[in-house]
């Protein structure tokens, strides 16, 4: 039995404000769906974040549905789990998929069931619970959207590894984190896949996802054709003329998004990303040597691809990481929910604390 992992595909992303990259992420999904009608895999399973907010475009969902269609066709199934960015109060997207006959929206209580293999998923669980533990399991595939606290991915992640080690199933496909890592333990084997377009400048490995045979846990991985990005100096060694770099590198720069790292003393930003828009790139991003910034593989969004519609999900992870109770997240998630008019948002806030007894 071979399936298909893919995870954190983020739909929608309209990253540096760019229609391009909104459909760069939608062309990435196509492949992701080519693969798996060419290898003929029994199923793909999706480990969360299929969009990248809960409030997807028209056309988001219309490539969508046509995309999951020619799966459909093709007679492999869809599952999936929802993770943080696309996370809704009531009836999740996989919902609605699910009642076209176009997904699976996996749980934990009753696995779908896999040619005798059970797949048990897990939905987003919330950092800020004092504990996530996933559920024990009868063998088959445990499917979560978690980071896990491994020096690869963060030591201070919420999902202990001894735990999913320990939780009966034999092969755990996550979600979250953005670049690929296998670890195994005896006849145990957890996974991410990595996104499938790159949704940071940290993010530098080429895109993939993962085919398994499950039978014997073997893996195969699938490259697939992204948008590049050309890094042009770095923080250890920034460039001391940056615009012979840009004639230098020319054919890498044009179409690509461009991080240019400076030296001190150079043209401003604005002239460097003047210097980058004439020979073609895409999109520049300019970091002075004394910036700070992540550039770990799992790091958050830099602050120049920062758009209004990423602000939702970052507003999210950053009220979560505050700690504040179920009561004022869901208060919260009210205040910023566009399909309740502004005029509702007093009496639906109303409602649901007198519902909470406050």
């Amino acid at each position: 039995m071979r399936i298909l992992h893919v995870a954190d595909t983020h739909l929608g992303m309209r990253q540096y404000g760019l229609e391009v990259r909104r459909r760069d992420f939608s062309n990435a999904f196509q492949q992701v769906i080519d693969a798996a009608i060419e290898e003929n895999v029994d199923a793909v399973i999706h480990a969360g974040d299929l969009f990248d907010n809960r409030l997807p475009s028209m056309e988001d969902l219309r490539d969508v549905l046509r995309q999951l269609s020619q799966l459909r066709k093709s007679n492999i199934p869809f599952l999936g789990i929802v993770g943080n960015h696309e996370s809704k109060r009531d009836a999740q997207w996989l919902d609605l998929f699910s009642q076209l006959g176009m997904a699976i929206h996996l749980n934990h209580e009753q696995p779908y069931d896999l040619k005798g293999v059970p797949i048990y998923g897990v939905d987003y669980i919330s950092r800020r619970q004092d504990e996530v533990k996933p559920p024990q399991v009868d063998g088959g595939i445990l499917v979560m959207h978690q980071l896990v606290n491994a020096k690869e991915v963060t030591p201070s992640g919420e999902l202990a590894m001894s735990d999913l080690f320990q939780c009966g199933a034999r092969l755990i496909l996550l979600g979250d984190y953005h670049e690929h890592q296998i670890w195994r333990e005896g006849d145990v084997l957890i996974s991410y896949p990595g996104s499938t377009e790159r949704v940071s400048t940290a993010e530098r490995p080429r895109r993939g996802v993962t085919i398994f045979d499950y039978e014997n846990l073997s893996l195969e991985r699938r490259e697939l054709n992204t948008r590049r990005f050309t890094y042009l100096g770095s923080q250890k060694d920034p460039l001391a003329d940056p615009v012979a770099e840009l004639e230098a590198m020319q054919h890498l720069i044009k179409d690509a998004v461009t991080v240019i790292r400076p030296s001190q003393g150079t043209l401003t930003p604005r002239q460097l990303q003047e210097e980058g828009f004439k020979r073609d790139a895409l999109f520049v991003i300019v970091r002075r040597s004394k910036d700070v910034a992540d550039e770990s593989a799992g790091a958050g969004p830099d602050i120049e691809q920062l758009q209004v519609e990423q602000l939702d999900g970052v507003i999210s992870d950053e009220i979560e990481k505050r700690g504040f109770s179920p009561l004022a997240i869901d208060i919260d998630k009210i205040i910023r929910d566009g399909s309740i008019v502004d005029t509702k948002v007093d009496a639906a806030v109303t409602q649901l604390l007198k519902d909470a007894g406050v």
